[in-house]
């Protein structure tokens, strides 16, 4: 069949039209990269166009128009980015791109050099896996000891204030704040300072949720307006900032978070659209209209702590901050605990002879008093007579 746009997710159908040319609308693109916007003969003469119609993936990114009559265009060169949101429900596994000819009829070598240009940068960019998006901030509060929260993405290290606590956490190590004046202060940098799009991720594990506002990162002078707050309100997930003395905000409703249980909360706010999306555990529970825009303030940033005196008690771990924004797949994928890694595995696996192997660090051990290699589970173990055997393992310094 050509008529693949609902199955692939683009859109709900299709139509065609005879033209020869396309009018490009983005040439930001990797596939339209050096073309001017506006009309390009992509054909030698006319031939069948495809464009989309209908409704549209929520995810889709038009690149160029097909003209339908007087003044209605339909997308006809769009794409979607893996983890974009497709028509019907669900994200795109990978990358897709929809190309305006294929249609019954169409002549493929009448295709000119813009034409073939095109084709051939979409399924290039279809074949390339999307570059990993980076944090412009990243405070992994690996530390275990001192006072400093190293930014492993940006440089923007931050200084532990009145004594938060190192401690163990959801992914390695963890800080601890007692919610009464803990906080982490990261002097002002212009990188830090956001408008048009942004995202706020972090483990959290409150020892308590109060009556009130709970900060996990804040840029703020407390004045009449500010950058962005992202943390809890009461049980709930928040992000705003303040606009002219007001705090415009986005929370979700009866999401009834649980004090000592680790959640992965992220805020996604598009300034450009007008919306925030707020995730809990990678998963959307929240969208709604965000219709004002913060102001680049020159305030430090502080986690664990808004000049208001918001403050959160219990653990952080992880946080991060992106000026742009994430797909579903990739806040998943940052909600997604790695399983632990031990430092000594010995499978006993061996079957014969005297050497035990530790399959993770080469911490090999020798059996001693010939205990016997035996069936187990899931392969095999060695089974060791009770007061005759043991298996000696060298000395080793971790």
């Amino acid at each position: 069949r050509i008529d693949l746009v609902d199955e692939l997710g683009f859109a709900e159908n299709h139509r065609t039209n005879a033209h020869s040319n396309i009018s490009v609308t983005d040439n930001t693109h990797d596939i339209t990269t050096g073309f001017s916007t506006g009309w390009l003969t992509v054909a030698t003469s006319s031939q069948p166009l495809q464009s989309l119609d209908g409704t549209l993936a929520p995810g889709l990114r038009n690149l160029a128009e097909i003209w339908i009559a007087g003044a209605n265009y339909d997308d006809g060169l769009a794409v979607l980015d893996t983890g974009a949101v497709l028509y019907g429900g669900g994200v795109a596994a990978g990358r897709r791109a929809q190309l305006p000819w294929g249609s019954t009829g169409f002549n493929f070598s009448a295709l000119n050099d813009n034409g073939r240009t095109i084709m051939q940068r979409a399924i290039e960019w279809v074949g390339t896996p999307p570059a990993p998006k980076m944090p412009v901030a990243h405070w992994k509060l690996d530390e275990t000891g001192g006072i400093t929260a190293v930014d492993s993405a940006g440089g923007h290290d931050g200084t532990l204030t009145n004594d938060p606590v190192w401690a163990g956490g959801q992914l390695d190590g963890a800080l601890n704040f007692d919610g009464s004046n803990d906080y982490i202060n990261v002097p002002h940098d212009d990188a830090l300072s956001l408008n048009d799009t942004m995202t706020f991720t972090a483990w959290v594990n409150a020892s308590s949720y109060g009556t009130s506002y709970q900060t996990v990162i804040a840029k703020d002078d407390g004045g009449s307006v500010s950058n962005y707050w992202f943390g809890t309100w009461r049980q709930e997930l928040a992000f705003g900032f303040f606009v002219s003395g007001t705090f415009r905000e986005v929370f979700t409703t009866g999401l009834d978070l649980q004090p000592n249980t680790w959640y992965h909360l992220a805020a996604m706010f598009d300034n450009t659209a007008n919306t925030v999306v707020l995730y809990v555990d990678g998963v959307s529970v929240h969208k709604d209209a965000m219709t004002f825009s913060p102001s680049a303030v020159t305030a430090d940033l502080t986690i664990g702590r808004s000049p208001d005196g918001e403050y959160w008690p219990g653990l952080l771990d992880d946080v991060r901050i992106y000026d742009e924004l994430l797909s579903v797949s990739e806040i998943a994928d940052l909600a997604t605990v790695p399983p632990k890694v031990p430092i000594a595995h010995w499978m006993l696996d061996e079957t014969s002879g005297t050497t035990a192997l530790d399959s993770i660090a080469g911490h090999d051990g020798t059996l001693v008093n010939s205990p016997v290699w035996t069936g187990g589970y899931p392969v095999s173990y060695t089974h060791l007579r009770a007061h005759e055997t043991a298996m000696n393992i060298s000395y080793a310094v971790f």
